[in-house]
């Protein structure tokens, strides 16, 4: 039981911690505001800093304590979207708002599908696992990893031999692309 309210602890402070960076130049211009020195603001950082990284460090340690599988952590970090560059959320897309933005998509399947839309047509570039798609790619894609979304359909981009775990990367070279959801086979 103790294990567990330390850990419940450890959580709500690490939650809080995050918060606070973004609050860091706030808190620097006030420690500077008012004639106050240079080293108050150095003192007050560092201090934050340090909180951050005693919070982390408990929560590793509580959460080591209570015996969550390493299984649990691996299982958590599959089929894990990120964005790169400049996008726009909307409810039911995300839409690009310049040519070099990126999604990166680590799953856990054979096959990749991507429901996608274009107002004007956008190019992209598929990539899997750092290289083309080559042998990988999807009906919807060519061998060096080029692909056109035009209309509002279910494209291919990956048919892999077997179930596997990979990464892949769509970078939008022309046009602006609206990503709606990514299906598997």
């Amino acid at each position: 039981m103790i294990l567990f309210l330390l850990s419940l602890l450890a959580g709500f402070l690490t939650v809080l911690a995050p918060c606070t960076i973004s609050l860091l130049p706030v808190i620097v211009g006030g420690s500077l505001n008012g004639g106050h020195s240079l080293k108050r603001a150095l003192v007050v950082t560092g201090s934050l800093g340090v909180s951050v990284i005693v919070f982390t460090l408990l929560l590793k340690v509580s959460t080591s304590l209570i015996a969550i599988p390493q299984g649990f952590w691996q299982l958590l970090s599959k089929n894990t979207l990120y964005l790169e560059g400049a996008w726009n959320l909307q409810s039911e897309y995300a839409q690009n708002k310049e040519s070099g933005a990126k999604i990166f998509y680590k799953y856990k399947a054979k096959d990749m599908y991507f429901v996608a839309s274009s107002d004007g047509g956008a190019s992209v570039k598929i990539s899997i696992d750092g290289k083309p798609a080559g042998e990988y790619a999807g009906v919807d894609a060519s061998k060096d990893g080029n692909a056109t979304i035009s209309q509002n359909r279910l494209y291919k981009l990956i048919q892999g031999t077997e179930y596997g775990e990979h990464t892949l990367e769509i970078e939008v070279l022309k046009g602006t692309l609206q990503a709606y959801t990514f299906t598997f086979g």
